[in-house]
């Protein structure tokens, strides 16, 4: 046989042996199988990356100590951290100096000294902290957080910066993945167009919707007070629903409801169940009471009912113009002037001329004069007994 035959066919023969005995390997690769005694506890361990000095020494129980020194790096799984110096025993760190706890999600928390327990994924992280998330930024000068369960506590006064919104309180909770963070003792918000105190709220970065789960006062920018025990205030809407004894107050005007609605953009106060709006010398009280607060137009919608000095006026909804003393009436209207009293359709009145224009079914009457008039069109005073009516032959009785 040749030589050359002979070569051939020793590397036929190793190249089949070398394929034949790595097909188990290859055949699990592709088609793996778990295994019950895999080991996975070394996802979990803290791994030292980088430091530019390292020594060790070895506690009472002969457990290694290490000791990492300048430009310091580390991770475990998702997170890298990363510090002056710190202390490694076991899976714990005690660091120091420019602390930093980056995850892949881009929150990212800087300290002055970190504790951290690597089994539990517990950070204790003490001076100058702060906890940044997309453009939200919590500041404190301590925080308990918890990187498996991305949850962050302080005990001390913290502040949380959003934009030109400022949020403090003294306790609280942030929830970083739910982007809500609870509020408690002493909270307090500053924004350009209002300011707002309370003992307990929830925030939402994301949709910046603040919900108050307690009393709560906010001045607004126009001078106005709100108060209530209940609801929410969107931020960026300048929008917010107020329940649970809820108060409006705008200089001597004081407004309650079952809930009011007070919507910024729209110059609007909105009540919904139980309207009274009380100013001096005057009460308005409805079912649904819209306010438009630059025309000073109260709308109400629902069992109306107008108490001033001179009379009461009822009726199913009315418009009334408090800046200039006037109201229309869309429906039946009574009007009690003591001693005259009015009932009709519909009812046009203007303060300043002390004229009425009452239409439709109209019974007007006197008490002082003991005479009733029924009629369809009715000019009326009232600051006096006159009343001019007109149209369909009125009766007077």
């Amino acid at each position: 046989m040749p030589a050359s035959t002979f070569t051939l066919r020793k590397i036929f023969l190793l190249f089949l042996f070398i394929t034949v005995s790595m097909a188990p390997a290859l055949w699990s690769q592709i088609n793996p199988i778990p295994s019950e005694e895999s080991d996975t506890s070394e996802t979990s361990l803290v791994v030292i990356d980088f430091a530019d000095t390292t020594r060790s020494i070895r506690n009472s129980t002969g457990e290694e100590i290490l000791f990492l020194i300048g430009n310091v790096e580390l991770h475990q799984d998702s997170l890298f951290m990363y510090c002056d110096s710190t202390r490694k025993e076991n899976n714990n760190l005690h660091a120091k100096g420019n602390v930093i706890l980056q995850q892949w999600d881009s929150t990212v928390v800087f300290a002055d000294t970190l504790v951290y327990i690597g089994n539990e994924k517990d950070a204790t992280l003490t001076g100058n902290v702060i906890l940044e998330n997309g453009t939200q930024r919590l500041y404190t000068q301590a925080l308990q957080y918890n990187l498996e369960r991305k949850v962050a506590q302080y005990f001390s006064r913290a502040w949380i910066t959003n934009d030109t919104t400022t949020l403090t309180s003294i306790r609280g909770t942030y929830l970083v993945d739910s982007d809500e963070i609870f509020f408690r003792d002493s909270v307090y918000i500053e924004s350009p167009d209002f300011e707002l105190y309370a003992d307990t709220l929830k925030y939402h970065s994301e949709t910046e919707l603040v919900t108050f789960l307690g009393p709560t006062i906010i001045n607004l920018q126009d001078g106005a007070k709100v108060y209530c025990e209940s609801g929410h205030y969107n931020l960026k809407e300048e929008r917010g629903v107020f329940i649970q004894n809820a108060q409006y107050v705008q200089d001597d005007r004081e407004v309650t409801g079952d809930s009011i609605t007070y919507n910024a953009a729209a110059e609007e106060v909105i009540v919904q169940g139980n309207g009274i709006l009380n100013e001096k010398g005057r009460t308005a009280r409805g079912d649904r009471m819209i306010y438009d607060l630059g025309a000073e137009l109260l709308t109400i919608i629902g069992d109306g009912f107008v108490q001033d000095s001179n009379r009461v006026i009822e009726a199913e909804s009315l418009v009334y113009d408090i800046k200039n003393d006037q109201f229309t009436t869309q429906s039946r209207t009574t009007i009690n002037d003591d001693p005259q009293f009015m009932e009709a359709d519909t009812v046009d009145f203007d303060n300043d001329t002390g004229m009425g224009l009452a239409s439709g079914n109209i019974i007007w009457s006197d008490t002082s004069s003991d005479y009733t008039i029924f009629t369809e069109r009715a000019l009326y005073s009232d600051s006096s007994s006159f009343l001019k009516a007109f149209q369909n032959r009125p009766v007077l009785l």
